[in-house]
């Protein structure tokens, strides 16, 4: 006997497998995938000879199909989550602005690659308005391209110092 779900084919116990790796404990709680998962953190199962997100593969079988070009978003922000109740279809732009709002987009020094503090950039801008340096001198000093030295001093990033 095969489980057939949209264009899928499961083995019998795929599913009832599928349940038993995630830790699921009441409806607001996370309930997070227990086995293997990628880089990021998201649960990772293989069907179908392909790899599959785990709650892509949960939302598909609570809620249905995923519509063409939309992601399966957390409202909890974790991604080995599978409770059904915390996931969401939603656009890359959609996801983008939930990580901003939650306060996950690694603005300035949270930011894993700056290589330059908030002091920095306040000793930038301050440097710059003497007119003593040039935005290459100061690339120069502080290790950066002149091009992110104008970004800074034009507050075009960096905004929020």
């Amino acid at each position: 006997m095969v489980f057939v779900k949209g264009n899928n084919f499961y083995p019998p116990n795929t599913i009832y497998n599928i349940w038993n790796r995630i830790d699921v404990r009441n409806e607001d709680d996370c309930w997070n995938w227990m086995r293997c998962k990628d880089k990021k953190g998201y649960g990772i199962i293989g069907l179908n000879n392909k790899s599959c997100r785990v709650n892509r593969f949960i939302y598909k079988e609570i809620y249905g199909s995923i519509p063409e070009g939309l992601l399966v978003c957390h409202k909890c922000n974790n991604p080995s989550c599978c409770n059904p109740n915390h996931l969401y279809v939603g656009t890359h732009a959609d996801n983008m602005k939930q990580m901003v709002d939650d306060g996950r987009s690694g603005k300035g020094e949270n930011n894993g690659y700056v290589k330059l503090t908030g002091r920095d950039i306040l000793k930038i801008r301050y440097l710059f308005s003497t007119g003593e340096y040039s935005q290459r001198e100061l690339g120069e000093m502080f290790g950066v391209v002149q091009v992110n030295i104008s970004r800074i001093v034009n507050n075009k990033i960096w905004k929020h110092i």
